[in-house]
């Protein structure tokens, strides 16, 4: 009979949540890290950004021990630990954006990192310091390994950076993204022009 349950006692059960946690690994990628202003310079012109951040505090989640209504899980709320560093980011005239997401589920058990600039989107994951990457895109679009590199040391336009990951994308803009690690998107390239932030 629908709306029956075993009547035990009304058992509250209590999660403890922490914030998000910037020591999990794909923290140190993050897209562009919050705390400062970003520009990038390519062919004599400017890009400012107008930068958003939502990053997730420490919280409590407190039920009722549902019965037997846990075997019918429609309508029952989330109850785990979700945490997430979001940022948005878009140029003043529209042109370009980025977006990164990082989803933390019962401290570090689940951990979904994923981009978008302009065209590209694609997830990045590690597994044992190992780091692969999949486009994502519409849903009738299958999931497609990018081609990637990592590098101790490369120099852009004669500025030199630490532990890069170049990213390469050929059908869709932008064609090159490369990420430094701890420090976020240092350059990339887009209708044959590389942008460089400042």
């Amino acid at each position: 009979m629908a709306g029956c349950r075993i009547d035990d006692g009304p058992e509250i059960i209590t999660l403890e949540c922490s914030g998000f946690d910037f020591e999990i690994a794909q923290s140190e990628w993050i897209i562009l890290p919050e705390g400062r202003e970003y520009t990038f310079e390519g062919q004599g012109k400017t890009i400012e950004l107008n930068s958003e951040y939502q990053i997730s505090e420490p919280f409590t989640i407190e039920f009722d021990n549902p019965g037997l209504r846990a075997l019918i899980p429609i309508g029952l709320p989330n109850r785990e630990c979700f945490s997430s560093y979001l940022s948005f980011h878009e140029s003043n005239d529209g042109n370009t954006s980025f977006f990164n997401e990082i989803r933390n589920i019962n401290n570090g058990e689940l951990v979904f990192n994923s981009f978008a600039i302009d065209d590209l989107g694609f997830d990045l994951e590690i597994i044992n310091d190992a780091i692969s990457i999949t486009r994502i895109g519409a849903s009738n679009v299958a999931s497609e390994t990018l081609a990637f590199q990592t590098f101790q040391s490369l120099s852009l336009e004669g500025r030199v950076f630490e532990n890069i990951l170049q990213i390469t994308n050929l059908d869709l803009q932008p064609d090159q993204i490369y990420i430094a690690r701890n420090l976020g998107l240092v350059a990339f390239k887009k209708n044959d022009t590389l942008w460089l932030r400042n």
